[in-house]
């Protein structure tokens, strides 16, 4: 091998391995971030930007170049080989980019995440080194090429080795959570479900009831068997008095698994509406899993829903048969046939440092005053509320708790962003009714100039074209513009908003964005919905 040869070669595979890390990084976090289950992956390959980076230019020529190898005259295959050595180029390039401005795309280290990444990479470096280093440059540069096309296969491949240590490794940790829970007959179990309003009704529940009882609680979004296995076993003791449990399905069946577990008491139904419908593939499907919290209660199980929302009325009706069933509007009910408990809001007023609002149970009402605003917090404060007075808390007692509560940091809190515009971070999490909510919210407040930030919301399946036109129907007129950090529902958008004189623009670069927002007048109120990159609410906060 020529010394020429030699050094091009070193090149090439020098930039290859941080072409290739950067590859690996990037589908690991993929599947971490879809809980390695593929029934969350396959919608997100439907989407438009799935579909673009697939067929990306750069994607579609470093394919064209592989065929390319194979069908070119011998004389000209070197040259083919100084092709992919800037490919290679261009992904280190952007690799390092990223990392200088803190904005790679990787996995959560975890035990998984690593194995993963570390085996794939290794199976392909040893792939290279027995079988690669000795040949020509040309067939050098088109297996280095191949190999790194094939990362997302190795991947994989990986995703389904590591299965079955997992699934062992799961069982044992659920088989422990379960006899410490059979240990505990007196632990007082509140399971909370529903498509949203989930973890703020969790966090609500555990805050106040804390006020007479020691509670734990599943923390953040573990809402799984294994999570909530694992919270069991972290944070119950003998001493532990409630625990209060947030559970979350993508089919049926899963909810049926952690009652199993947990053999929950009293059971909260907080909503339901198209989230995640493209996983369960019908709404009755998502029903149907959500409505098996209830099925698994006691006998003298109470079954506590949303009375708001339209799915949880009908399956009160169904829960009413069988146990002492509680329903809580944020507003006044009107006739409720077949439904004695019934707890509502009434006399509402939002200021500047929060909410004020009175409960009415029956004849008997009490007056509150929280330090957060927006009707989806009332929501999930009230369902709270509901299951506080089921527990036997008084009416100081939970007064008290709700004065000191403190809604989720991402979930609808106003802080002040650059320029002195004001931010409204609801970046937790995003479903319909949220959405719609948070709208509401900006709609009231005073400010010269309103935006709304939004990826959109995923995983709806067929409801998906209807639900982001009536978002686009409810923000027209009230907004003046909208952002989207992708063009997967632009469409949709477009259509909803009609011939509104609201802008709609398309960006995802955090300063392409800052740049707008400052070119905006003075008293500029920003809306931040859905699950957007730190680094871009990071940038708007500076």
């Amino acid at each position: 091998m020529e010394g020429s040869e030699m050094i091009t070669q070193t090149a090439i595979l020098g930039l290859w391995l941080l072409s290739l890390l950067k590859s690996t990084l990037f589908h690991a976090y993929l599947w971490q971030l879809k809980e390695y289950r593929f029934d969350r992956m396959i919608p997100h390959l439907k989407l438009k930007t799935s579909r673009k980076m697939f067929f990306s230019p750069l994607f579609l020529v470093k394919w064209l170049s592989l065929i390319a190898f194979l069908i070119m005259p011998m004389e000209l295959k070197n040259w083919l080989a100084f092709v992919v050595l800037i490919f290679f180029l261009i992904d280190s390039f952007d690799f390092l980019r990223r990392i200088l401005i803190h904005q790679l795309v990787r996995p959560r280290f975890t035990l998984r995440t690593i194995e993963i990444v570390s085996s794939s990479l290794f199976l392909i470096v040893i792939a290279i080194w027995l079988f690669v280093s000795q040949l020509n440059l040309w067939t050098f540069a088109f297996c280095l090429l191949l190999f790194e096309r094939l990362i997302p296969i190795a991947i994989l491949l990986q995703v389904f080795l590591t299965k079955l240590p997992v699934f062992l490794t799961q069982k044992r940790k659920i088989k422990i959570a379960k006899e410490k829970i059979e240990d505990l007959p007196n632990l007082k179990i509140v399971g909370v479900t529903g498509s949203y309003g989930k973890t703020s009704t969790k966090d609500f529940i555990a805050q106040i009831l804390a006020k007479k009882y020691k509670v734990a609680k599943t923390e953040g979004t573990n809402n799984t068997k294994i999570g909530i296995s694992q919270n069991i076993i972290e944070k119950i003791d003998k001493d532990t008095e409630i625990f209060v449990v947030e559970m979350g399905a993508y089919k049926k069946g899963e909810i049926n698994d952690i009652c199993q577990l947990i053999q929950p008491r009293m059971a909260v139904v907080t909503g339901i509406n198209e989230q995640h419908l493209a996983i369960f593939g019908s709404l009755k499907n998502l029903i149907e899993a959500k409505y098996e919290i209830i099925e698994n209660l006691p006998k003298n199980g109470i079954a506590i829903l949303n009375g708001n929302n339209h799915y949880c009325l009908e399956m009160a009706k169904k829960a009413s048969k069988n146990f002492k069933t509680i329903l809580y509007k944020t507003s006044k009910p009107r006739k409720l046939t077949g439904f004695a408990n019934v707890i509502w809001l009434d006399s509402i007023t939002e200021k500047q440092k929060g909410t004020s609002f009175k409960v009415y149970d029956g004849d008997r009402h009490s007056s509150f005053k929280t330090n957060f605003k927006g009707e989806s917090n009332l929501d999930n404060l009230l369902g709270a509320i509901a299951v506080a007075k089921e527990l036997g808390l008084t009416g100081i007692q939970i007064k008290e708790a709700i004065n000191q509560l403190q809604p989720n940091d991402r979930a609808m809190k106003s802080t002040q962003g650059i320029k002195k515009m004001t931010l409204i971070d609801d970046t937790f999490s995003s479903n319909p009714n949220g959405f719609l909510a948070a709208i509401k919210v900006l709609d009231k407040v005073k400010s010269k100039t309103k935006v709304v930030i939004t990826p959109g919301i995923i995983e709806l399946g067929s409801a998906s074209a209807r639900v982001h036109q009536e978002i686009a129907q409810a923000l027209r007129e009230k907004i003046d513009l909208i952002i989207l950090t992708n063009d997967n529902f632009l469409a949709d958008f477009k259509k909803g908003m009609g011939k509104s004189k609201t802008r709609l623009i398309v960006e995802n670069k955090p300063k392409k964005i800052r740049g707008i927002l400052s070119q905006e007048s003075p008293k500029i109120t920003v809306l931040l919905e859905g699950r957007l990159p730190i680094n871009l609410i990071q940038t708007l906060k500076q």
